[in-house]
């Protein structure tokens, strides 16, 4: 006998995926409040040395 391990991916937004290892998303942690509407977007991306310094 042979098991697939064929994981459910749910259906998110391709903005919201950070890369794809092995054919897998890898999505931002805390997409599911973006989800909710609780954050936005960008309270979730990180930001580089010279971002942050900027802002």
């Amino acid at each position: 006998m042979t098991y697939s391990s064929q994981r459910k991916i749910p259906k998110v937004p391709t903005y919201l995926v950070k890369e794809t290892l092995d054919d897998m998303p890898v999505f931002y942690k805390g997409y599911k409040a973006v989800l909710r509407k609780e954050k936005t977007l960008e309270d979730i991306m990180g930001a580089s040395g010279l971002q942050i310094f900027i802002v």
